[in-house]
């Protein structure tokens, strides 16, 4: 008595080149995937770079304007202080010609 399982061949399997263009086919699928992957990381990465860079020229030219503005705020200050000093000596020696006339007439 033979005791065993007789297979029924359901599905035809592949020859082993149709199984190696298959392999073959996934693994270029699977190389491609990957690079469009690393194509994503690599632009968003130098967009974050090209962001952080403006970024850091943008605080640059505001540190240098406040810096000009500041300059030019303590330039003002001092042609100020001049222009009141001078004003406070032609006042002073105005006074003291109104107060001569005043005295000998």
């Amino acid at each position: 008595m033979d005791v065993g399982f007789k297979r029924i061949k359901w599905f035809k399997s592949r020859s082993a080149y149709q199984d190696m263009q298959y392999r073959r086919q996934r693994r270029a699928e699977a190389i491609q995937r990957h690079m469009d992957m690393m194509e994503g990381i690599n632009a968003a990465m130098s967009a974050a770079q090209q962001n952080r860079i403006s970024g850091l020229s943008t605080l640059a030219a505001q540190a240098g304007i406040k810096r000009v503005q500041e300059m030019a705020n303590a330039k003002a200050a001092e042609v100020t202080k001049q222009i009141d000093s001078a004003q406070s000596v032609v006042n002073a020696s105005t006074a003291s010609e109104d107060f001569g006339l005043d005295t000998i007439v």
